[in-house]
């Protein structure tokens, strides 16, 4: 998927699959306009070209390395449960 730039989310969608965009160089820009509760593992892990992905309040549980190899810091609401192996994120 080296095509992928930009993914916006459909409103329907509640979870990001484990390794659903890992190792997408070039995507740069993930919208979330969904009701969104769950980052599996791995989900965006290596897409070092992501510049931006806004977390909305209502996430609730995000994988280990969700984020792992990406060139960003990542901030999530206080409610969200985290694994312990996530880079690159604070609350």
């Amino acid at each position: 998927m080296n095509d992928l730039v930009e993914v916006v989310l459909p409103p329907t969608l509640f979870e990001i699959g484990f390794q659903c965009f890992s190792e997408c160089k070039n995507l740069k820009t993930v919208f979330i306009q969904s009701r969104l509760k769950t980052i599996k593992g791995k989900a965006f892990e290596d897409c070092n070209s992501l510049t931006g992905i806004n977390i909305p309040d209502f996430i609730k549980y995000i994988g280990d390395d969700a984020f792992r190899g990406c060139n960003i810091n990542v901030t999530v609401p206080k409610s969200c449960a985290l694994c312990s192996g996530n880079e690159g994120i604070t609350q």
